[in-house]
């Protein structure tokens, strides 16, 4: 009788992921300087909620170690390759990426800076950088970087393990995971035709943009993640693996991840909960979970809304009617003609499919802050669906899938150059140099996405014991001149 393999179970790898994302509800109360009553009430939502989820009825599903042994290098790779660690180039997002965890690694918290026109506080997404920025506290900012690396390679290879658990046998997990890391619109045609530079970043021909895999991890692993688990929470969900009470709870716990992700998967978390309710089940336990949920964030999202009424929010601004169907023909078309070819085969369901194509045709249309973030970041869920679909019909032997693996050979085959552009850089530009300032260095006034008027606050998540503190950063934020992939120019400062 062969002996099984170690294995690990997808409960314990899913409550992990999900405490992870409480631990970061609690480290947020203590950057905010909260009182102990806050604790009392968050932190004893956060207890119940994890004591509900971990005793639903859960489907037995267990991820060999073997899975584990995969993933965690391979996180810890991608990772370094899109800057973390600084061995490799680092895109400009991580000038400010850095700047931020430089001030949470070295200002005392709470703290709020002295500012010509009134105190201003950070205040953005920041669970991806609290506990590298504790660490920091103690340890500096050297070891906060490395602490980032840490938690983000773990958090990573959850992910993938969880993402495993949706195929059957080795071979279909490794055509997933590969179509999964080489996903990516046609951009090398659409850059082409846009007459730009086919040697830089790809992916901004259009004035509005779905990142490819490869391009989330490098550029903003915490809308990735974010977005990513959302989605793997719904098609373990659809599959019966997990509760729903999951699903349920994540949704605004990842808000201090990504709160535009966060909106990409309301669609998914809703109609997930429309089938239960026509299914009649009671769903005493959701609404419990979602509850208890809300509670345990209360204090996240009272942050992440204070001052939000200077962030643009409506119709996307760069949005050109004219571009939008080459845009949508070039980065999903083929992918989704793919599907359809499949006819009723769909391996997460055709209504899956549909909700997943019609948040890409909408997210194109708003905006909420500068630039195109809104639709980068809100299409996350949705593009992974689909990536995860396209991975499983790569990996599937029956004769129907045949002209669908046609399709997206052909989207792969021009996509790839997006991903592979990515990894170029990173191991041939310069490699990206230490961060010297805290964000108000690298972003003189700040960005309205980033910072907010301490008054802005409200008061019960106010502390009276914040400290006003001079930033103090030098003329140069970092030593030597730091390429942009968009423009191959190098300079002393941040190019957006």
């Amino acid at each position: 009788m062969m002996k099984a393999s170690p294995s690990i179970s997808l409960r314990m790898v899913m409550l992990a992921w999900v405490s992870a994302l409480g631990l970061m509800q609690v480290l947020l109360w203590r950057y905010l300087g909260l009182g102990w009553g806050w604790f009392a009430a968050s932190g004893g939502a956060l207890v119940a909620l994890l004591l509900l989820i971990a005793r639903q009825k859960w489907t037995e599903c267990r991820i060999d170690r073997r899975v584990f042994a995969v993933a965690l290098p391979l996180s810890v790779l991608l990772l370094v390759l899109g800057g973390e660690g600084g061995l490799f180039y680092a895109t400009p997002d991580w000038q400010v990426r850095y700047a931020v965890l430089h001030d949470l690694a070295t200002q005392p918290w709470p703290f709020a800076f002295a500012h010509h026109g009134g105190p201003l506080i950070l205040r953005l997404p920041l669970g991806m950088y609290l506990l590298p920025g504790l660490v920091g506290q103690y340890a500096g900012f050297s070891a906060a970087c490395w602490a980032l690396l840490v938690q983000n390679s773990l958090l990573l290879t959850g992910l993938i393990a969880m993402g495993s658990a949706l195929f059957e046998g080795a071979r279909r997990q490794w055509v997933a995971l590969g179509s999964f890391l080489g996903f990516s619109g046609m951009d090398v045609l659409g850059q082409w035709v846009a007459g730009k530079s086919l040697a830089l970043h790809l992916e901004g021909w259009a004035g509005v943009q779905f990142s490819s895999t490869i391009t989330q991890i490098f550029w903003v692993p915490q809308h990735a993640m974010a977005g990513w688990v959302l989605a793997l929470a719904y098609l373990l969900w659809w599959r019966g693996l997990v509760p729903l009470a999951v699903l349920v709870a994540a949704m605004p716990l990842v808000a201090l991840l990504s709160p535009l992700a966060m909106i990409g998967g309301l669609p998914f978390v809703a109609y997930a909960g429309g089938v239960e309710v026509w299914r009649r089940k009671w769903l005493w336990h959701e609404f419990l979970a979602g509850a208890l949920a809300l509670v345990a964030c209360g204090p996240a999202l009272l942050y992440l809304t204070a001052g939000s009424g200077a962030v643009k929010q409506g119709a996307a601004q760069s949005f050109q009617i004219t571009g939008y169907p080459i845009f949508i023909l070039l980065e999903i078309s083929a992918y989704c003609l793919a599907l359809w070819r499949m006819k009723r085969q769909q391996p997460f369901g055709i209504d899956t499919r549909w909700i997943a194509v019609l948040a890409l045709l909408v997210v194109p249309c708003g905006q909420i802050g500068d630039g195109v973030d809104f639709a980068m970041r809100a299409s996350i869920p949705a593009l992974a669906i689909l990536a995860l679909s396209i991975g499983h019909a790569l990996g599937e032997p029956q004769p129907w899938a045949k002209e669908a693996k046609g399709w997206i050979m052909v989207a792969l085959v021009f996509g790839i150059a997006t991903p592979a552009g990515e990894i170029w850089r990173a191991v041939t530009w310069q490699a990206a140099t230490p961060v010297l300032c805290g964000y108000l260095g690298v972003i003189r006034n700040g960005y309205a996405t980033y910072t907010a008027p301490w008054a802005a606050l409200p008061e019960a998540i106010r502390s009276s014991d914040t400290q006003m503190v001079v930033a103090h950063n030098p003329y140069r934020c970092w030593s030597k001149p730091w390429r942009d992939p968009v423009s191959g120019e190098a300079s002393f400062q941040h190019p957006y």
